[in-house]
């Protein structure tokens, strides 16, 4: 706590209130009137401006206020504290409203995915937060309406899977059969398809050192490795090697991609997502000079919606994040997120779709 008379600082003990400065000993508010119906956080920023928030001590504030009278909004507010959660809502001070729903709707799908929080808990507490910097709040999205595939779409879906070994070339967003998994036609080249698997088929680490792409890289290593032989049983020479290059991170240029990689089955970078699923370069270029944009959100969202287990989920890219601890994603909503996820955090594990050049030679 900071005193606005002297300034002097002090941490009140957990559990504990402190009414006067021990400096100067002007008069505080006592925190521990509040009640538990009231945004601790807000009062906390009106009583002792935003910047509290952005100071370490409070989690002791907020366990001063909540700890044995809201045990369970006290551990929420903690995980959000601990995963900078005041800080990134900061950082959208000075965005527009509707890049700052983009952002809360980013903050609130990482505390989604990373530590299991149901989606409304989620937005519930960054709301809460967000609240104290005068943002309007953002409502969690309609898991069920707006990420599952629609009963009309899997039917279309089965349909086009059904007829196109009658058919020589697949057409683009079609989904045809290869190994045991269902593949979406990205693109048609020469008698050859890239394909991209149409769920998530597991979830892994990027891996335990680097975000470099390439022989070495853990992820790298099963996708050309088990996975790869899995896939060439009873299909050999199906799969064409590609030269792939994975350039830099376009927020910063000094989180280095990789060199030409010789690669049978790969990651999509940001670049071939951007392409592929609708067409956002032009976004991912605009985001690349834009110092406060670490995420593309645009009516292409939809079409990078992927499922792990019937649940929308975010999945790896092969390109570097924000520096070398980070790999590039895709948000469980579709929203490309430039800046990325931790190559070894805790819970980054993430969702992994395969992408490959496939012979059309047999299908």
């Amino acid at each position: 706590m900071k005193c606005k008379k002297c300034n002097g600082e002090w941490t009140p003990p957990p559990g504990k209130s402190i009414t006067v400065c021990p400096f100067c000993a002007e008069p505080v508010a006592k925190i521990t009137d509040i009640e538990p119906t009231d945004n601790v956080i807000k009062t906390l920023a009106q009583q002792y401006g935003d910047e509290v928030l952005l100071d370490s001590k409070l989690t002791s504030l907020v366990a001063d206020t909540l700890m044995n009278k809201e045990p369970q909004l006290f551990k929420r507010l903690r995980l959000a504290i601990n995963e900078k959660v005041p800080k990134k809502l900061h950082d959208l001070k000075s965005v527009s409203v509707q890049e700052r729903e983009i952002g809360i709707r980013h903050i609130s799908s990482r505390l989604t995915e990373d530590y299991g929080t149901e989606a409304e808990k989620a937005y519930e507490i960054v709301n809460y937060f967000g609240a104290a910097f005068g943002y309007e709040p953002v409502s969690a999205p309609n898991m069920k309406q707006s990420y599952q595939i629609s009963q009309t779409e899997q039917n279309t879906r089965q349909s086009s899977q059904s007829t196109i070994s009658k058919i020589a070339t697949p057409p683009i967003n079609s989904i045809i059969k290869f190994g045991k998994y269902d593949w979406r036609v990205l693109d048609v080249q020469n008698g050859q398809a890239l394909l991209i698997t149409e769920n998530i088929i597991t979830t892994r680490k990027f891996d335990l050192k680097s975000n470099r792409w390439g022989s070495g890289c853990e992820i790298y290593d099963w996708l050309n490795g088990e996975f790869y032989r899995e896939l060439c049983q009873g299909n050999n020479n199906r799969i064409i090697s590609a030269d792939n290059i994975t350039g830099n991170n376009p927020l910063c240029p000094e989180s280095k991609g990789s060199e030409k990689t010789r690669d049978n089955v790969f990651l999509l970078s940001l670049d071939e997502v951007c392409r592929y699923f609708g067409d956002s370069t032009a976004n991912l270029q605009k985001y690349s000079i834009t110092e406060n944009d670490f995420y593309i959100s645009d009516e292409n969202d939809p079409k990078r919606v992927a499922t792990h287990n019937g649940k929308a989920s975010w999945w790896w890219l092969r390109s570097p994040g924000i520096d070398s601890d980070y790999a590039a994603d895709v948000d469980f909503d579709g929203c490309v997120d430039v800046f990325g996820s931790h190559i070894d955090a805790v819970m980054a594990v993430g969702g992994v779709r395969p992408a490959l050049w496939l012979n059309l030679g047999e299908t």
